[in-house]
């Protein structure tokens, strides 16, 4: 496992525990100061490339 990979993997993660619990949502939505629900399409589109475009691989 690649470091992106394991860094993608950890923010996905975090983002969804945060879309699964209802309480951390609003806590963050409040924090934020924006909706419940722009804060959870937000961290669901984060979702996609957490980490940016994946580095060029080394074909060694």
């Amino acid at each position: 496992m690649t470091k992106y990979e394991w860094l993608t993997n950890q923010h996905r993660d975090t983002s969804s525990s945060i879309v699964g619990h209802p309480a951390l949502l609003q806590y963050l939505s409040i924090a934020d100061g924006e909706a419940c629900a722009r804060t959870k399409f937000e961290l669901t589109e984060r979702m996609l490339q957490p980490c940016g475009p994946p580095p060029p691989k080394d074909d060694e």
